[in-house]
């Protein structure tokens, strides 16, 4: 809810939301963060599908840019935000319901493969690692 907020103000005011990190992300989501895995079911913020089952992701703190999940005009450049904290899943495999978009440079973003919101993350290619944002998903 804060991050709508922030996007929206962006917008109406033509501001810059703050950067992403465990001090904006909600006290629950903050504990789950503080573990080694994602102790809990991690589903879609939009619809009621599954993402990811317990104990699938590890923790890491790594920045990525990601666009914003409502965008109020579209652009060739969205607007957007500097994530700090992901789940890593080693295998795409892991994932319940997940769809990529087109590639982007070395990356595909994550979106919910039932509703089609996101980004909710991104999928690095070199690597073969996916990241999900929490602060994108509701446990």
């Amino acid at each position: 809810m804060e991050k709508e907020t922030c996007q929206k103000q962006k917008v109406s005011e033509g501001k810059a939301c703050e950067e992403t990190d465990i001090g904006r992300i909600p006290d629950m989501l903050k504990e789950t963060l503080t573990s080694s895995k994602n102790e809990s079911t991690v589903m879609c913020q939009k619809c009621p599908s599954i993402i990811l089952k317990p104990g699938l992701a590890s923790t890491t703190n790594i920045e990525q840019f990601l666009p914003f999940m409502y965008q109020e005009t579209a652009s060739t450049t969205p607007d957007g935000e500097t994530v700090k904290q992901f789940w890593c899943v080693d295998d795409i495999y892991s994932f319940e319901n997940v769809g990529f978009s087109s590639t982007v440079g070395q990356i595909k973003y994550l979106t919910c493969a039932d509703c089609e919101i996101g980004p909710i993350g991104w999928h690095d290619l070199l690597t073969k690692k996916s990241y999900i944002a929490p602060n994108r998903v509701k446990l």
